[in-house]
């Protein structure tokens, strides 16, 4: 027998516990297991690597579980490994409402996020311009940029740096080498 579940609205969403673990997807919960030693380093390692580089005057680099909201209805959010936005533009209330201008998800092997192609839509929804999937189990970074509406991959990299927002980081303190 299945069990119909009703969607949760957005206001009803704001009086839920906050729970680091759980997207809402088209006012569906879905749970996700905890990061593991190896997921939570790498979005530690990325979120030093550019919070040490970014004038903080201008840019908010936002790590550990914020909700970037998608729509309000369904209401749909995601909790992006790590996001980067422009301080001037940047508004919240309870979820983010502002765009990013770069969201970096780290790909485990038993990958948290679920279906990628779903998180790309839902980030090109709101337009962010630029994607990066950093693969651990093969230390690849896939950059992808966001063109007339849906995302394109521009390189994939294992060693060197890679530069965006006017700063460059090298690959080899994201894999904490």
């Amino acid at each position: 027998m299945s069990t119909t579940v009703k969607p949760i609205a957005f206001e009803e969403s704001l009086l839920l516990p906050e729970d680091k673990c759980e997207e809402i997807v088209e006012g569906v919960p879905r749970h996700m297991p905890p990061a593991s030693d190896d997921h939570a380093g790498t979005i530690e390692r990325v979120y030093l690597a550019f919070s040490s580089r970014l004038d903080r005057r201008l840019w908010k680099v936002g790590a550990f579980g914020s909700g970037q909201l998608i729509r309000r209805e369904p209401l749909t959010y995601r909790i992006p490994d790590v996001a980067i936005y422009r301080r001037r533009d940047f508004r919240a209330h309870h979820y983010v409402l502002s765009t990013p201008e770069l969201i970096i998800e780290i790909v485990s092997p038993a990958n948290r996020k679920g279906n990628l192609q779903e998180l790309l839509r839902h980030y090109a929804a709101i337009g962010v311009p630029e994607v990066w999937f950093v693969y651990l189990d093969r230390k690849e970074l896939r950059r992808l940029r966001l063109d007339e509406g849906s995302y394109q991959e521009v390189e994939r990299l294992s060693a060197g740096e890679i530069a965006i927002l006017g700063v460059s980081v090298p690959l080899n303190e994201i894999w904490g080498e």
